[in-house]
């Protein structure tokens, strides 16, 4: 017979917007700094940087 539902049910898709939200804060991978020199000569340049910190697999990165 089937669920007899009144109200719609919505979803998000989250891997549809992934693109969507990488390209809207521009956190493509060319654009990521690992290394702490390459900071220090951007920060002579009086570029603005932006450090992003997350929790991944047990720690910090």
């Amino acid at each position: 017979k089937g669920l007899e539902n009144k109200r719609p049910v919505m979803g998000l898709d989250f891997a549809f917007l992934y693109s969507s939200i990488i390209i809207n804060y521009n956190l493509l991978p060319e654009k990521m700094i690992s290394r702490l020199s390459e900071v220090n000569a951007l920060k002579r340049e009086n570029k603005v940087l932006h450090n992003i910190e997350f929790y991944f697999n047990g720690r910090n990165v």
